[in-house]
């Protein structure tokens, strides 16, 4: 370090410190950096065409009402039936590869490049259909009117209307909701009728006369055609419930849309766009095998099948945002990964626990060697420039830095704990009795939250296991593996999320990069889509909350446990366990026994 670059801190100016910790973070990942580029650039176009594809169809036909596209539209039956059979596709090609990848032709130039081309193909195909099959050929509209009706205007009125008065301006703005339709108090989830909402104070007092007329120019969007039945229907879910960085950003940009037929058909681009980018961002990191093989199984993953917010508005930043940040710790890009993951986080709050698998790193590498590890004090610089930009956006609504007090205050009332939502995937659903019935007639959600009472301290105890094994292990791994590892283990334990939040199940793809030149790690890898596909059928048979109370939640247990018994067992945590619970004497204490 020469003299100029010196300074206060300890011999070295703040820059000059700062840049010798990203020189030494990226360690060997400036070494192929070239074939990096090109694989970026291979997957921008790759994923682009997909993108592009939805463009042309979304800009082409949707946008124009007059130009219904296919006719007859698909049944559910039929829909559900094509996502089986893709992930049956997927399941038995991805089997296949690794029984037949002992021929020496696929180990050539040759066979690697003819086994990227079949994967591109496959994922090519599901991905189009993923975009496409429940939004497109089932529904007669691509846009998903219910959920941009919340997370469209939501944002875009955040400032006048918070998260509670969504419901109340819309009764009030569409006098063609008869009185007697069913609602909600969103400051309590008690049900209403719209005539009790239309009764409380003016929603216009809280708009400026130009914003009040937009607005209900909006809602008309909604109820075009006579649809005002379905605008009443929408006003019985759970409302908006963004963070004040999603109302923020996501808020700008709806701003900036003159809301019409054509542009609600077109904003689903959005988030078609911000997938993309996160799958191109695995071939980036991972390579083409494995990053294709990730977006084959978010393809076909049984969570999410872009049903419940897909085609919707800007749902899908976060989702982007957590991939790029594993994808940038598979690069050593640990600046950007802090980056990432932290708005990630700002997003959706839950992202938050993907950082305590390395969190548990940096903690056992600190107390080995006594001093933080250089490469997670650029993780924290990056995450520390997120959390300034992010949590600036977020208090610069109309509330200011009281838009997080609102925030929290409405998660009290969102939170799920204690209830069984339908949609429920996690380690809690378990732990109630469904019997044998597959109806949505079962027991009632009230019952099973009363049952669940008696033996909640059994979960958690199993839940805390699961996760101290999962943090464990999670010290021996690669640091992209601790991150997936861990924050997919507190996830599934502990958080209780809407299932459709597990697509994020594709990460899990990534934990078996180093191991699948093992016969352990391609039986996981083969048993995750099997597992999948499994889930799959029963998303053929059964009704909803079978297939993601009961379905979903049990196969995904059985395969977390499996993974954590995989990790704990080839990375030496049983024996370190064995070794603390019944110590050996040390030589010395021995010889001196003897």
């Amino acid at each position: 370090m020469t003299d100029a670059t010196s300074g206060a801190l300890g011999g070295q100016s703040l820059r000059a410190r700062v840049e010798s910790w990203i020189v030494e973070a990226r360690g060997s990942a400036a070494e192929g950096d070239a074939r990096a580029r090109r694989r970026a650039l291979g997957a921008l176009l790759f994923f682009g065409s997909i993108f592009a594809a939805m463009a042309i169809y979304l800009v082409g036909w949707e946008s124009d009402p007059s130009q219904p596209w296919p006719q007859p539209r698909w049944t559910k039956d039929q829909e559900e039936l094509g996502f089986y059979r893709l992930a049956l596709g997927a399941t038995l090609a991805v089997a296949a590869y690794f029984v037949l990848r002992r021929v020496a032709w696929l180990r050539g130039g040759l066979g690697r490049r003819a086994t990227i081309g079949a994967l591109m193909l496959m994922v090519a195909g599901s991905g189009l259909y993923y975009f496409s099959a429940v939004h497109g050929l089932r529904n007669a509209n691509y846009s998903h009117r219910w959920d941009t009706y919340h997370y469209l205007l939501g944002p875009k009125y955040y400032d006048e209307i918070d998260y509670y008065d969504l419901y109340r301006c819309t009764a009030q703005a569409v006098p063609q909701i008869p009185d007697s339709a069913k609602t909600k108090h969103l400051d309590s989830y008690k049900g209403a009728k719209v005539g009790e909402l239309r009764a409380q104070a003016s929603c216009e007092a809280q708009f400026t006369p130009e914003r009040w007329e937009e607005f209900k120019s909006d809602l008309a969007v909604y109820g075009e055609g006579n649809r005002y039945r379905a605008v009443a229907h929408m006003m019985r879910d759970l409302g908006y419930n963004g963070t004040p960085s999603h109302s923020v950003i996501a808020g700008w940009v709806a701003n900036h849309i003159d809301l019409s037929a054509a542009t609600l058909a077109q904003v689903p681009l959005i988030d078609i766009a911000f997938l993309c980018i996160g799958l191109g961002a695995m071939v980036w990191a991972f390579g083409w095998r494995l990053g294709l093989t990730v977006a084959l199984f978010f393809f076909v993953d049984a969570c999410d099948r872009y049903s419940t917010n897909g085609g919707s508005f800007f749902r899908h930043f976060w989702s982007m945002s957590l991939f790029l940040g594993v994808a940038c710790l598979g690069r050593r890009r640990y600046g950007w990964a802090g980056f990432w993951l932290t708005a990630s986080t700002a997003m959706n709050v839950f992202p938050l626990v993907f950082m305590l698998g390395l969190a548990a790193k940096g903690a056992v590498e600190w107390w080995r060697s006594r001093e933080f590890p250089v490469r997670f004090r650029v993780f924290v610089l990056g995450a520390a420039v997120a959390a300034v930009l992010f949590g600036t956006a977020g208090a610069s609504s109309a509330r200011g830095v009281g838009a997080y007090t609102s925030f929290f205050e409405n998660m009290e009332t969102h939170n799920v704990r204690g209830r069984f939502p339908g949609y429920g995937v996690g380690l809690k659903f378990n732990f109630v009795d469904y019997g044998r019935v597959r109806t949505k007639t079962g027991t009632s959600a009230s019952s099973k939250a009363k049952a669940f009472e008696g033996i909640r301290d059994s979960y958690r105890l199993l839940a805390l296991s699961l996760i101290a094994v999962g943090l464990w292990a999670s010290t021996r791994l690669e640091d992209h593996q601790a991150a997936v590892l861990a924050g997919l283990t507190i996830m599934f334990c502990q958080l209780e999320t809407t299932g459709y939040y597990f697509i994020v199940f594709a990460l899990l793809v990534t934990l078996w990069r180093p191991d699948l030149l093992r016969p352990g790690g391609a039986a996981m890898l083969i048993g995750l889509f099997g597992a999948n596909l499994w889930c799959m059928r029963s998303l053929v048979e059964d009704n909803y909350y079978y297939f993601f109370n009961v379905s979903i939640t049990s196969a995904f247990t059985l395969y977390l446990v499996a993974t954590l018994v995989y990790f704990a067992y080839t990375r030496g945590v049983f024996a370190q366990l064995l070794g603390v619970l019944f110590p050996l004497p040390s030589p010395e204490a021995a010889s001196e026994e003897e």
